[in-house]
């Protein structure tokens, strides 16, 4: 596990130039998979006693699935 301040601070520099990206490009939307994967105070690399990372930084199967399934029902709109 890591706390939700670190793992946002690791972030920063990416999800800056993604806003960077999004806002030169219209249509472009940034979702935040973290809120999938962490609540206020840490980051988890498992959920319901399932490894949700196949290394530090990316997501095996179980973590995909979460992700990807959480970011369909939550942007349905996208999906059309």
């Amino acid at each position: 596990d890591i706390s939700s301040q670190i793992s946002n601070e690791d972030a920063a520099p990416y999800i800056n130039t993604l806003k960077q990206v999004a806002k030169e490009r219209s249509g472009v939307q940034i979702i935040r998979e973290r809120q999938y994967l962490c609540n206020s105070n840490v980051c988890s690399m498992e959920k319901e006693g399932k490894l949700l990372y196949r290394d530090t930084h990316h997501l095996n199967i179980n973590g995909s699935r979460l992700v990807g399934s959480a970011i369909v029902k939550d942007n349905q709109d996208l999906f059309k």
